[in-house]
């Protein structure tokens, strides 16, 4: 589809080898740990980093599902989506998804979606963030409605929902009759 012509498409854990045509000279060579449309910086701590990360998923297999949600990003994922991105059968997703969210490292919504806990981590910061910036831009008001705030915080509605309720189950935030106040919130009339 977008492949060059002559350039095969490669999946994670494929070898390649780069050469050139004339002189014929072998630049290099290594495996392919992930496709991406992001721009990743060379060199730069996070970025190697997170390339050791996947390396280490390929080469234990499994694990793979993992990076895969982790690094999606504040997003829910479907276990076909999953199974797709880290390209491992769908039986070999639908059990390490199970295990995952047995040991706590995943979260699963009533829609059968799927985050990481680092990434609904974000996600709940993101409702936290917006939350506090309406305190500061608003401080005689009591809170933000859940319109208003699932817009500020850029959320699709599932995880905006999940992650509203984790805040407000942890006492982080308060939310009475659909406005959303930070629990350390008090307006000041000072």
């Amino acid at each position: 589809s977008g492949a060059k012509e002559g350039v095969a498409e490669m999946v994670a854990g494929d070898a390649y080898v780069l050469r050139l045509p004339s002189p014929a000279v072998t630049i290099g060579g290594g495996r392919v740990l992930a496709s991406s449309n992001l721009k990743r910086r060379r060199f730069h701590e996070e970025t190697n980093a997170m390339l050791a990360e996947c390396a280490e998923s390929i080469e234990t297999g499994g694990d793979h599902i993992e990076f895969v949600l982790k690094h999606a990003g504040p997003r829910m994922i479907d276990q076909r989506t999953a199974a797709i991105l880290a390209k491992v059968a769908p039986e070999s997703a639908e059990a390490t998804i199970r295990v995952l969210q047995s040991a706590g490292k995943i979260i699963a919504h009533p829609s059968g979606k799927f985050i990481h806990e680092t990434s609904f981590a974000v996600a709940k910061r993101r409702v936290a963030e917006a939350v506090g910036r309406f305190h500061a831009a608003n401080p005689l008001r009591l809170g933000i409605d859940h319109t208003s705030l699932h817009q500020q915080a850029g959320l699709e509605s599932d995880l905006f929902t999940l992650a509203l309720g984790s805040l407000v189950a942890a006492g982080e935030a308060i939310d009475e009759h659909g406005i959303v106040r930070l629990a350390s919130f008090k307006v000041n009339l000072d």
